[in-house]
């Protein structure tokens, strides 16, 4: 695995603030494996009533407090069971990636330049800043 994540991580991508950003910016595609993570981390952290009152409290309210209390019980359960951490690093790097891409190409812009007799239209551009063309100073 490339870059190991870590449990607060995969708690603010399961159940933070991100997701709900994500929504917001219409990207369901990398949040079909949101259910999975989410079922399976919830599968993991049953049968601890403080870590299922901390999966409940954070399904009402996902504040980072509450992301940080369920992270401090995944990191556990990550660190007793290798195989369930590496499932869901995988399914959380995955959303993440896909958060990243959806989140680049909508700050693409669409820039048209025009001179005199000359007109450009750059489209796509994946930069804060564009410049096309040279200057002239007459």
């Amino acid at each position: 695995m490339a870059l190991e994540l870590a449990a607060a991580k995969i708690a603010e991508i399961a159940f933070g603030k991100l997701v709900e950003t994500a929504v917001g910016k219409g990207i369901e595609a990398g949040l079909e494996k949101l259910k999975p993570l989410r079922d399976k981390i919830w599968h993991k952290l049953t049968g601890n009533a403080d870590a299922e009152a901390a999966l409940a409290e954070v399904q009402q309210n996902p504040f980072p407090a509450n992301v940080e209390r369920v992270a401090t019980f995944l990191d556990v359960a990550m660190i007793e069971d290798k195989p369930f951490a590496n499932e869901i690093q995988t399914l959380a790097q995955q959303i993440n990636q896909e958060i990243d891409a959806r989140t680049i190409q909508d700050n693409s812009k669409t820039q048209i330049n025009r001179d005199n007799a000359t007109g450009n239209q750059v489209e796509n551009v994946k930069a804060e800043n564009v410049h096309f063309g040279d200057v002239h100073n007459h």
